[in-house]
């Protein structure tokens, strides 16, 4: 963002563009997303732990449950997916946080040049064109923490949706594993029971997934 010799010298002009971010609400909505999805990680720990005994049960079962093998593995497989993406959008919120830590910097300093301009522009000793200069470099560093901002905010709503569509796809699955839980014979309750509690797990960490979603698009 480099401004033209020609043009009025408006140091104002510069900081209210970016006036209306509210780095503090940035910080907490990114300290928030952080939290939701560690509650995330939790379940999907205790979803690792539940597709594991319901593929204990399934070995028990034998060759009457043997369509339940490839589910349990997909819902262990999933619980991983979900732990690894749950780690790594705390990683880009954290990055968030840290950008919106600068940016407040950078608009403080601005504010800070603002007002010795208002102090110095009669003063025999002011150069409004280095303060020009220190403003351009300003307005650029500015407005690549934006452009780094955004994509890290796209990042971040990719990364959450995939979850939702991953646990999405397993309520899919729980439907399948109830039907081939009915051919067990004695085991078909015990496996439906693993199947509720699996599809529970799911569904909470669907829930906190979509609060943190409001979180970004609030």
């Amino acid at each position: 963002m480099v401004a033209s010799a020609a043009k009025p010298f408006e140091l104002e002009v510069i900081s209210s563009r970016f006036e209306g971010d509210n780095c503090c609400q940035s910080t907490i909505t990114s300290a928030s997303i952080s939290a939701e999805l560690g509650k995330a990680c939790k379940k999907a720990k205790k979803l690792s732990l539940a597709a594991k005994n319901a593929r204990a049960m399934v070995l028990r079962v034998g060759d009457r449950a043997t369509g339940l093998k490839v589910v349990t593995d997909y819902f262990s497989e999933l619980a991983d997916n979900t732990i690894s993406l749950a780690d790594n959008i705390n990683l880009v919120a954290n990055k968030i946080s840290v950008v919106t830590v600068s940016r407040w910097r950078t608009e403080s300093l601005i504010s800070q040049l603002n007002k010795a301009k208002s102090r110095e522009k009669n003063s025999a000793s002011f150069d409004s064109g280095s303060l020009r200069r220190v403003f351009q470099g300003i307005g650029c560093e500015l407005q690549k923490n934006n452009e780094f901002t955004s994509k890290l905010i796209r990042q971040l709503e990719l990364e959450l949706e995939e979850i939702q569509r991953q646990m999405r796809a397993a309520d899919v699955v729980c439907v399948t594993f109830l039907l081939e839980a009915t051919k067990t014979g004695e085991f078909q309750e015990i496996l439906k029971s693993m199947a509720g509690d699996i599809k529970q797990l799911a569904d909470d960490i669907k829930a906190h997934v979509t609060r943190s979603q409001t979180l970004l698009e609030g």
